[in-house]
């Protein structure tokens, strides 16, 4: 990537570092129509001169540029667009601004650029370059970008404690309307005014449902449809652990399934089934599984685990099914519409789970909320599908996972038990 001056910067209420901006007749400083700034660094020669001579003319007043932004966020940026089109790697100055120019106008780039769109009417489709190539300067409709988040309704199971708390916590900070889910009114409305009081945001919703009654799961997919026109993320991360209040022993959900099958992952697998149309519509959007390290196989003679029960592989089992299920909807579903992805966020987080095994805390909450908030906003994951991931990191999930026919008699069950058959009762043969 070719370098560009540095540009100082000043600080801003905002708690981000931001270029300072040149006065009128400086380099990198031009007027225009445009409503919205872009900030833009290192635009007195080269890439960045070039990009200040194309921005006025797409509705943005620019005012320095591409140095505001992490080395590695520019390379995934470039990548992500102008690595896609004739530019390369060996483009001209004119064609890498070219490039630049249309990642900020399309939102490739957030952050410190904050540049959010351009007016309707300026949407060229290309421009010739001085080199003879010619850049797409605007995504294909197929490409279309996640929204910001202040624009998302993200949907959150298990919200009311740990984990699921500080998600809910972090996405209503960042100015999303926020759907906690949990099973227990009072920790419901609790968790609601804790989080308005923390973060200011008033578009919290609470929905309550026992995921031991896929009766219940029901219901809860029947009032966000109902209540909610938009939901651009959901996050399955209700769960419970190897014991429950204690105890090892075998129980049953209110559906007469194995506890932990049916609340870790036959009520997310139901949930998410009955509402993937409306996330459909609202494409593009996002699917995130929270599973675990912690993965067992799964014996199709005894699911239930009625011969032989033990609660680690209760748990293990729920979670790898969890996995399963998510790349098996990602093969049924457009990338460019809605991605699934799963995730192990965090090894031993300080949560319930974890307490009520017994366990010592081994790592913290953040740390497992970041990489779950990778996964629901993250623009250099926008198309990724069928991942799983420990921590932030790509990872490989029990052999299973990978096993076609395996996950075939998975989804089969699956909709037996949750009551998706078609109409002709036969299992589905794709």
């Amino acid at each position: 990537m070719p370098s560009e001056p540095a540009a100082e910067r000043i600080g801003t209420g905002c708690g981000e570092n931001q270029p300072r901006n040149p006065g009128k007749g400086e380099p990198g400083h031009a007027q225009s129509q445009g409503q919205e700034n872009t900030a833009i660094l290192g635009g007195s020669a080269g890439i960045g001169l070039a990009t200040a001579a194309l921005l006025p003319e797409r509705g943005a007043e620019v005012t320095g540029w591409w140095d505001a932004l992490p080395e590695a966020d520019r390379r995934a940026a470039f990548t992500q667009f102008a690595g896609q089109t004739p530019v390369g790697r060996n483009g001209t100055a004119e064609d890498v601004a070219q490039a630049i120019a249309a990642l900020i106008e399309n939102d490739y780039i957030t952050g410190v650029v904050l540049r959010r769109r351009a007016p309707a009417h300026l949407n060229p489709a290309g421009r010739q370059s001085g080199g003879g190539r010619r850049c797409r300067l605007n995504p294909k409709p197929e490409e279309a970008l996640m929204r910001p988040l202040t624009e998302q309704a993200i949907l959150i199971t298990g919200a009311t404690d740990g984990h699921g708390l500080a998600l809910a916590t972090e996405l209503a900070a960042r100015g999303a309307t926020v759907l906690l889910h949990g099973r227990d009114d009072a920790r419901g409305r609790q968790a609601i005014a804790d989080i308005g009081a923390r973060t200011g945001n008033d578009r919290l919703h609470w929905l309550r449902a026992d995921l031991a009654s896929l009766d219940q799961v029901r219901d809860l997919a029947d009032r966000v449809l109902a209540g909610h026109p938009r939901l651009d993320a959901m996050i399955n991360n209700a769960g419970i652990g190897t014991t429950t209040g204690g105890s090892r022993q075998r129980l049953e959900s209110r559906d007469g399934y194995e506890l932990r099958f049916g609340v870790n992952y036959l009520a997310g697998y139901l949930l998410t089934r009955l509402l993937l149309p409306r996330m459909q519509d609202c494409a593009p959007a996002r699917i995130v599984n929270v599973a675990s390290a912690g993965q067992a196989p799964i014996d199709f003679d005894d699911v239930m685990l009625e011969r032989h029960y033990d609660g680690t592989h209760a748990y293990g089992q729920s979670k790898l099914a969890q996995v399963m299920f998510t790349l098996d909807l990602a093969g049924e579903l457009d990338r460019q519409r809605v991605t699934a992805n799963c995730l192990h966020p965090a090894t031993y987080m300080p949560t319930k789970i974890v307490r009520d095994d017994g366990i010592t805390p081994a790592s913290s909450l953040h740390e497992g909320t970041r990489a779950t908030l990778r996964l629901i906003a993250a623009p250099e994951l926008d198309g990724v599908t069928g991942r799983y991931y420990s921590g932030e990191q790509k990872a490989a999930p029990h052999a299973q996972a990978h096993d076609e026919h395996a996950r075939r008699r998975l989804r089969e069950l699956s909709d037996r038990l949750c009551g998706l058959l078609p109409a002709d009762g036969r299992p589905s043969q794709n």
